[in-house]
């Protein structure tokens, strides 16, 4: 690791409360917008670190420019390494972790500050994604407002921790040796250090004032790959080994509940094509609408007469199906019919954001969420007893200072 001369602007803000740790690979774009969003804030007792983790490009001197403090790591590590050797460095009393493809709004440093100042019992708080993600696809606006809304209403009291814009006491972190550099991809390393830290006793906040807007581009074969192999699948084996399934987040009963009807809507299409194949055109045509919804939200113009075509030769195309199938399709729709009414809150919620013709185009897709949710999950399974069987460790990492 090669470090970089502070520029005046770091100097002048010496000893800090705060210290913002950016992890960053080859982001050069995303990175200057994150930067200039945090000049912008209404705190400026802090200081900025960007933790170059091996880059190719011209990002680290970008961010040099625009007076972070900057450290460069010979070859890509993964954000769990880059993060620690960067609170190594911080001069703050408070780390805020933020990731370079985020935004924080002017007021967002005074939440964590003021989080802390009225909770001095908490450890550490981390807020959520805001309403209003930068792009405008379908998948990158479900992804994000599916954020928004389970970090919006969750429990205050959390079990876990989110290194997108959360925040930790500096010596807490060096304490429990930070994140599991093991990870070496984006991961879920901020959640099992929040596994970790509760499970010592320490008091994680969730607080939804404290928001941030995420710049990612979300296509649809990116957000399976990242939910099944980068969530679901080490998610399942960090709760298997620590023994426990909080009902919080994501892992919510009624999630478990809808997995477990978007399966049984699976069996029931699987039998209804077997002996009605016309039904197979449900799930193609919901397939057909999310795709088409997604490609006109990415253009800038799409003539609205084309929009209103489509989705009426849609309707009229499953009515069509719904008479053809007969008494297959009350079959078919009725797990689907239970799953809306067991997230009516979130369905209402992206109508009250977007509008009906939206929440209608993510159903499928949150259907689907939930299949490869499962799918997900038993990978997970398997791999954990194999680890076990091949007498692998498979129980929670123990503590180890980075200090």
């Amino acid at each position: 690791m090669t470090i970089a001369d502070p520029p005046p602007k770091a100097i002048a803000k010496a000893a800090p409360t705060l210290s913002v740790v950016i992890p960053v690979h080859n982001d050069k774009a995303n990175l200057e917008r994150c930067l200039d969003a945090l000049d912008k804030s209404r705190y400026d007792s802090y200081e900025v670190i960007v933790m170059d983790d091996g880059s190719t490009d011209d990002t680290a001197s970008a961010a040099e420019e625009l007076g972070a403090r900057v450290f460069r790591l010979d070859q890509n590590a993964g954000p769990a390494a880059a993060r620690n050797l960067g609170a190594i460095e911080a001069r703050g009393e408070l780390l805020l972790f933020i990731d370079a493809d985020v935004c924080v709004a002017p007021e967002t440093i005074c939440g964590v500050i003021e989080s802390f100042e009225s909770n001095p019992e908490i450890d550490a708080v981390f807020g959520s994604y805001d309403h209003d993600p930068e792009h405008r696809g379908l998948f990158s606006q479900y992804r994000n407002l599916m954020h928004h809304f389970v970090h919006q209403s969750s429990d205050s009291d959390a079990s876990t921790f989110w290194s997108g814009c959360g925040a930790i006491r500096k010596t807490v972190f060096l304490e429990h040796g930070g994140f599991d550099d093991n990870y070496a991809r984006p991961c879920i390393e901020d959640i099992e250090l929040g596994v970790r830290m509760a499970k010592a006793g320490h008091r994680i906040m969730l607080n939804g004032t404290i928001q941030a807007t995420h710049l990612k581009h979300w296509t649809l074969w990116k957000m399976i790959k990242t939910d099944i192999f980068d969530r679901g699948v080490p998610w399942t084996k960090l709760m298997l080994a620590h023994g426990s399934m909080p009902n919080d987040l994501n892992l919510r009963i009624s999630q478990r509940f809808s997995a477990i009807l978007a399966l049984l809507y699976l069996a029931i299409q699987t039998i209804a094509a077997i002996y009605q194949p016309f039904s197979l055109l449900f799930p193609v045509l919901g397939v057909l609408g999310v795709l088409a919804a997604d490609n006109w939200r990415v253009r800038t113009y799409t003539h609205k007469f084309t929009k209103r075509t489509f989705e009426l030769i849609l309707l009229a195309g499953m009515i069509m199906l719904s008479y053809l199938c007969g008494w297959w399709s009350a079959l078919i729709a009725a797990p689907l019919v239970a799953i809306i009414l067991l997230n009516l809150r979130l369905y209402s919620f992206f109508i009250q954001q977007r509008s009906l013709t939206f929440t209608i185009f993510i159903m499928p897709l949150h259907v689907l969420y939930y299949l490869y949710s499962v799918l997900a999950y038993a990978i997970g399974v398997a791999a954990y007893f194999r680890d076990r069987i091949n007498g692998e460790e498979a129980e929670l990492p123990t503590p180890k200072s980075i200090g």
